[in-house]
């Protein structure tokens, strides 16, 4: 007699299953934790915000009188200590071959409010140019070449067969040249 693979013959009706607890869900609204060990404090009510390796944060606005003709983007970057440091930026003015990190936010943030890039795209952008070093004081001084940054990327992401990862910075790329070409 077989009862539930009992006897040592198993008909496959009877998986034993392990039963784990689901992991506890906190609330973390006023901060995050990342690999750094700092919390930072990311601020609502912006296009987009993002953290700083020293627990600053960026975060872009819209500027007063923003509008299609005039889409100014105001950009505030806080250090952990509360000091600011504030930039109006014209994404039109932004040349991503050349450009600060707060700026690229900013013409990301505009290129994703105006549907011309997707926010999952728009978060790679910049992946891999400052691997947690980037602080208060360098998000808003230090200009790098974004655009080369997301043709390496791109390379990179073609060369280890993710074609996921190449089609989402060839889309990066694609904004950047009709963005470019406007003027």
């Amino acid at each position: 007699m077989n009862v539930n693979g009992i006897n040592g013959i198993n008909n496959g009706s009877y998986m034993p299953v392990q039963k784990r607890e689901s992991p506890k869900t906190r609330n973390m609204a006023p901060g995050f934790q990342n690999s750094f060990n700092g919390v930072h404090t990311l601020v609502m009510g912006g296009l987009c915000s993002r953290g700083l390796a020293d627990g600053g944060c960026v975060t872009v606005y819209k500027a007063e009188g923003y509008s299609a003709e005039n889409p100014i983007m105001r950009v505030v970057t806080r250090a952990a200590d509360g000091q600011e440091h504030e930039q109006l930026i014209y994404p039109a003015k932004v040349d991503p071959a050349s450009v600060t990190r707060t700026e690229i936010d900013a013409l990301a943030a505009y290129l994703v409010d105006e549907k011309k890039l997707d926010g999952m795209a728009a978060l790679r952008i910049g992946a891999g140019a400052e691997k947690g070093t980037e602080s208060f004081s360098t998000a808003f001084a230090e200009k790098k070449n974004f655009y080369a940054i997301a043709e390496e990327m791109m390379k990179m992401q073609y060369e280890c067969h993710n074609l996921a990862g190449y089609a989402s910075y060839q889309k990066i790329l694609s904004a950047f040249d009709g963005f470019m070409d406007k003027d």
